[in-house]
């Protein structure tokens, strides 16, 4: 079976202007990174957030955290921020661990994220 099939990426820019919406479901791992990485390619607009809807993410390994890194520095290079919105406890674990839940906003959902990014 096709791993990058396990996972489902959503790029949402109706909420706001400034800031992008990327829902993923799914395991995050070296087999469906590539299918996010290539979803999210050539984002974020200038002066844009990045909020990472990880709510539906049950499972994220190395190669995942390397790609959220990935995100932020494209993100702070366009001007922007990046918010994790949901992680569940697997993945905020992980989040911890390599203390990464310092170098991301972490928002309980992704309404609160758009709570920020309207007031930052």
């Amino acid at each position: 079976m096709d791993q990058a099939a396990l996972i489902d990426v959503e790029v949402d820019r109706s909420h706001l202007p400034v800031a992008l919406i990327v829902r993923i479901s799914g395991e995050l791992d070296f087999g469906t990174t590539p299918k996010v990485l290539s979803a999210v390619e050539g984002e974020p607009p200038a002066g844009a957030s990045v909020i990472v809807d990880l709510s539906e993410v049950g499972f994220c390994d190395s190669s995942a955290l390397g790609l959220l890194i990935m995100v932020q520095q494209a993100t702070e290079t366009a001007g922007g921020r990046t918010f994790l919105a949901g992680a569940q406890r697997q993945v905020s674990s992980a989040l911890t661990v390599t203390s990464l839940d310092q170098l991301f906003v972490m928002c309980v959902d992704v309404d609160a994220a758009l709570h920020e990014v309207r007031t930052a």
